[in-house]
């Protein structure tokens, strides 16, 4: 097919949409997502409640943390479990900090000599270092695509970072590949070797805990919970006396006791599955596996954002013996955008199950729980399909009759409060237990939770985006004595209303001019035709006084007087003009990057759009216009959406 025919099939399309009144968005400048641009700092000090600022471990990509970042500020554990020979061993006692709680922030400076990052506002929750609190730095796009499958760096217990995938996108989100953070949570309980000892009927053998150096049963998953409460003023670390045995710590599930058990399920909304019993081979009276996670819903931290709890683990004798441990637990998807487009594909935070099957002496591990994934929008494509999930892992098999690992909890899904389309599935169900050889004994895990209320925190910041209703973007094109295209805003995340919108535009970004105040225009459209290039940007202030600044939009007026062959002496040409059939856009300059070539009819409307990319200071670019009508055109080129030349042609 001829460029042209593409060109006037876009064109069609754009009206067709414009008819319909539908939503024209994947005919805009998309940025390309092929890979995570999150940035992790662990915490180290700072996060109390009206404070402004945290310290951070090290000077690591610090530099990548400037004035206006948006960031989230998220505390990962902080549960303090009792520790009793007991049914109630690893129930909650206490909490430190906020467990579960989070905020989005912007950065006001940063200082690199004591590693201290501060922020514009004062922080709304009190995070507690020592509970592994994380900051984010998350990455905002226009109007974006996602083309390679993207994932988040697994939560590191040592780094105390990841397993958290955050963006923000203005406008729409269309997927052509997923977005998985499945098993990047908490840890499932590690191997062990063990001695193969029946539980039954020796009570030293049948403990909810063990220490690091006991060889009769599995290490635990990792959980929200971060030390042992003794009384008052004492607090133990987990490590090395609370890590083996059947008893879950908190979220975490049990590890296998005695000969060869199952580990238990990890849990996160749902509960974990116990795992299955000891073998009957010599074992007269088999006791069950590990204990599957304690759930969150109905607890104190419903509400709360949480990884998938990793299953426990269990134990093998060599020389056959092959355990397998833990599955992890699913990580965190926090996405704010106007809407998504899922083409039939995934965001999901599933967690993990064991990756072997055990055999010979050994017992399986626990399947690890769903993560969470939350989705504040505004609506989803109704012409493609979406699956959102945070299921529970199935438990580990068992080739022999040994302990299969009990099923992992499921989720939890936050999403807006807004219609959800029968085309986007959703699913936070439990994970199955595991199989083996004989009758299994294990338990599922237990169904997680769906919540359509999400209103995610925004400290400083309302998700305040604005474009243009041309481009649907921050950077539009139009002609002298064209109408100012309708300038279109986010509806923003507030609670505290009424709210109270602003609209200014400048013509040097440093003179503001009022042009609306009031609650009622979240969107704005101009009466003025501007001669020159002018910036827009809206501001938002809710009841508390809140306010938020959107980025700044800028239309650009071109002002055509005449054919020139040479537009920018030394640096772009185009050549030859007139022209009849193609002309070759020539362009030297020390830029490099993405380019993006538009063409515009005299009275500014666009004509086409295609992308290159510039390597090199030369850069040559042949454009085709043998089937447009004869007239005068103009052409412009954004390097890397930031630097622009323009010039004209005159088709004959």
């Amino acid at each position: 097919m001829k460029t042209i025919n593409v060109i006037k099939c876009l064109i069609l399309l754009q009206i067709l949409y414009f008819v319909s009144g539908l939503n024209y968005t994947t005919l805009a400048k998309q940025q390309s997502i092929t890979a995570n641009g999150n940035v992790y700092k662990h915490v180290t000090g700072g996060g109390a409640a009206g404070t402004n600022f945290v310290t951070v471990d090290n000077l690591t990509d610090f530099d990548k943390y400037t004035r206006g970042d948006t960031v989230l500020l998220i505390q990962m554990k902080g549960v303090q479990i009792i520790v009793p020979e007991s049914p109630l061993y690893g129930s909650a006692q206490n909490y430190c900090g906020s467990p579960g709680k989070y905020e989005f922030l912007v950065v006001e400076a940063t200082e690199s000599t004591t590693r201290t990052i501060w922020f514009r506002n004062n922080l709304i929750n009190n995070y507690n270092p020592v509970a592994d609190v994380q900051l984010i730095k998350v990455p905002s796009y226009g109007s974006a695509d996602v083309n390679a499958t993207i994932t988040c760096q697994p939560w590191d217990s040592t780094k105390k970072t990841g397993g958290v995938l955050t963006m923000i996108v203005r406008n729409t989100l269309t997927l052509n590949a997923d977005i998985d953070v499945s098993g990047k949570g908490f840890a499932g309980g590690a191997l062990s070797s063990g001695a193969g000892l029946c539980a039954e009927p020796d009570i030293n053998l049948q403990k909810y805990v063990y220490d690091t150096g006991y060889y009769n049963s599995g290490f635990k998953g990792e959980g929200i919970a971060s030390c042992v409460w003794m009384d008052v003023s004492t607090r133990m670390p987990l490590f090395p006396s609370y890590v083996k045995g059947q008893g879950a710590n908190y979220t975490g599930g049990g590890g296998g006791n005695g000969r060869f058990s199952g580990g238990g399920g990890g849990s996160n909304y749902g509960a974990g599955g116990v795992g299955g019993y000891e073998s009957d081979d010599i074992c007269s009276t088999p006791l069950n596996g590990g204990i599957g996670g304690r759930p969150i819903i109905s607890t104190a931290l419903e509400g709360g954002i949480f990884m998938g709890s990793g299953g426990g683990g269990s134990t093998y004798l060599l020389p056959d013996g092959i355990a397998t441990g833990g599955g992890r637990g699913g990580g965190i998807i926090i996405i704010l955008c106007d809407s998504i487009i899922g083409n039939g594909f995934s965001i999901s935070a599933d967690g993990e199950s064991p990756s072997l099957e055990a055999s010979g002496l050994a017992g399986a591990g626990g399947g690890g729980a769903g993560g969470t994934v939350a989705l504040y929008l505004n609506g989803f494509s109704t012409s493609s399909n979406l699956r959102l999930s945070a299921e529970g892992a199935q438990g580990g098999n068992n080739s022999n009759k040994y302990g299969e690992g009990g099923g992992g909890g499921g989720g939890l899904l936050l999403i807006s409060n807004i219609t959800i389309p029968a085309n986007v599935a959703t699913s936070v169900k439990r994970g199955p237990r595991g199989k083996n050889k004989g009758i299994p004994t294990a338990n599922n895990g237990a169904n997680g939770e769906i919540i359509t209320t999400f209103f995610p925190v925004l400290n400083g910041l309302f998700f305040n985006s604005i474009w243009s209703s041309n481009s649907l973007d921050l950077l539009d094109t139009i002609a002298i004595g064209q109408d100012i295209p309708r300038l279109i805003g986010s509806q923003p995340s507030i609670d505290m209303i009424p709210v109270t919108y602003i609209w200014e535009k400048s013509y040097n970004q440093t003179n503001w001019f009022l042009l609306y105040s009031g609650p009622d225009s979240s969107n704005y459209t101009s009466t003025i035709q501007e001669t020159s290039t002018v910036y827009f940007r809206r501001t938002v202030i809710d009841s508390e006084g809140t306010v938020d600044v959107s980025e700044i939009l800028k239309i650009e007026v071109v002002v055509i007087t005449g054919v020139e062959k040479i537009i920018t002496p030394g640096k772009m040409t185009i050549s030859p003009n007139p022209v009849s059939d193609r002309c070759e856009i020539r362009l030297d300059d020390q830029n490099y990057g993405e380019v993006e070539i538009l063409i515009f009819s005299s009275g500014g409307s666009k004509v086409s759009s295609s992308y290159s990319v510039k390597e090199g200071e030369q850069f040559r670019y042949t454009v085709p216009v043998e089937e447009l009508s004869s007239g005068l055109y103009f052409i412009r080129l954004n390097i890397n959406r930031s630097i622009s030349y323009t010039g004209k042609i005159l088709v004959l």
